[in-house]
């Protein structure tokens, strides 16, 4: 065996062992990305899920608010109401400040 053949044979074995290491290092960091990927897809849908979520309560709550005001309004008209009757019959209670 001579030497350049040596020489060419460790040469060849080291860029071998290189090009696996390195094949392996990717493989890894692909099949990591790919579980990262599945990841933020998952957060993506459960994210869209709670964004109707938040929707439906934002309206929900903006109903009720207006309910709440129709409601205040009402008792508000009412409480002005039997003050007029108890005017009328000299027990007068004045209303709540609202």
């Amino acid at each position: 065996m001579s030497q350049e053949y040596i020489i060419g044979l460790a040469v060849t074995l080291a860029i071998g062992i290189i090009g696996t290491l390195l094949r392996r290092s990717i493989e890894s960091l692909d099949t990591k990305l790919d579980t990262t990927c599945n990841a933020v897809e998952a957060m993506k849908l459960e994210m869209k899920g709670y964004e109707t979520l938040t929707q439906y309560l934002k309206s929900d709550v903006e109903s009720l608010k207006h309910e709440n005001a129709s409601l205040r309004s009402s008792v508000s008209t009412m409480d002005k109401w039997i003050y007029a009757l108890g005017q009328r019959t000299g027990h007068p209670t004045p209303p709540p400040l609202s």
